[in-house]
């Protein structure tokens, strides 16, 4: 049972063990009742694992709205706080602008970085918040999807600094888009070959070229070995697993558009349990490379591919069951 206080925002919360099911129904039915002490909120109770699986599934369908039916209310605004930032300070500002819908502060390092998604529901608060943005300062332009991103920056990103003569700017890819280098760099510049020496006898040269060949492969060992100790050493966080979870509930979402074999009753519902069924089954390595190779015209490619439709089988088919029980 938790008592809001609606005055200074405090909460006082407690547990509360009844001694039937039937008693706890009647006292759940006074959930949001309005106190002296301030709203009263109750529910069931649930253990820190329940609890989190939860908020990772409603943060999970919050971002398939935001990169799907909001994407054009999703605002990347920038403000001139840095360390200070924070939701608080957000929600202050923009507290006349309509509903926020989702938000999320960028940082790095667990440091604010003074940038802030901001996900609204509508066109109106949309530009309010715009506008408010104009007063204080700030940069507040539409965030481009992910995937427009990635297409711009196949057309802007250099393949290398060879491709520009001298004195011309290259394009870079910045959040919103193809924005121009603003250092310097060092253009490349042609090479020159060296006349090669005389009188050299062929055993000579074989001596040389087998020197060469020896040396590069002592160098590539020593990096496959630096690449092995890196992979034991890495450490998996909470963080990287959740994004692994975005990502991978991303691609199913997208899936059940584009392919008519998928039908759901209730799409966020039905695509988070086959997300959870995957990210129960795999370890994290591996999912993680199927979801990189993913549309790849390989076997791997492919394989993400088929793990999905197989888990989508299976739940099927055990709905399927549970009907003919009922009957």
């Amino acid at each position: 049972m938790l008592f809001a206080d609606s005055k200074d925002g405090e909460s006082k919360k407690g547990y509360v063990d009844f001694e039937s099911a039937d008693v706890a129904e009647i006292v759940i039915k006074e959930n949001d009742k309005e106190t002296e002490l301030g709203k009263l909120y109750i529910t069931y109770y649930k253990d820190k694992n329940q609890r989190k699986k939860e908020h990772q599934m409603e943060n999970r369908s919050k971002m398939a709205k935001v990169k799907t039916e909001y994407k054009n209310y999703n605002l990347y605004v920038k403000t001139d706080l840095k360390e200070k930032l924070n939701e608080k300070i957000i929600r202050e500002h923009f507290i006349n602008c309509g509903t926020i819908f989702h938000m999320k502060v960028q940082y790095i390092n667990k440091e604010p970085t003074g940038v802030a998604y901001v996900c609204f529901t509508n066109e109106e608060d949309t530009s309010k918040a715009q506008l408010k943005c104009k007063e204080l300062g700030w940069d507040c332009p539409i965030l481009k999807p992910q995937r427009e991103r990635q297409d711009m920056s196949k057309q802007y990103m250099p393949l290398n600094y060879l491709m520009y003569p001298q004195g011309q700017i290259p394009y870079f890819m910045g959040p919103m888009g193809p924005v121009q280098y603003q250092g310097s760099y060092n253009y490349g510049q042609p090479q020159t070959t060296q006349p090669k020496g005389k009188g050299k006898s062929a055993t000579q040269k074989k001596r040389k070229d087998n020197q060469k060949q020896e040396k590069r492969q002592e160098k590539q060992e020593a990096k496959t070995e630096r690449q092995a100790e890196t992979k034991q050493q890495r450490k998996i966080t909470d963080e990287m697993k959740n994004e692994l979870g975005d990502n991978l509930y991303s691609t199913i979402y997208d899936l059940s558009d584009k392919d008519p074999y998928y039908e759901f009753k209730d799409k966020d519902d039905d695509v988070g349990r086959i997300t959870g069924v995957i990210l129960e089954s795999f370890e994290f390595e591996a999912l993680e490379a199927m979801i990189k190779q993913n549309g790849q015209d390989s076997e791997d490619g492919q394989k993400l591919m088929k793990v999905i439709r197989e888990v989508y089988d299976t739940l099927k088919e055990l709905e399927k069951q549970e009907k003919e029980k009922e009957k």
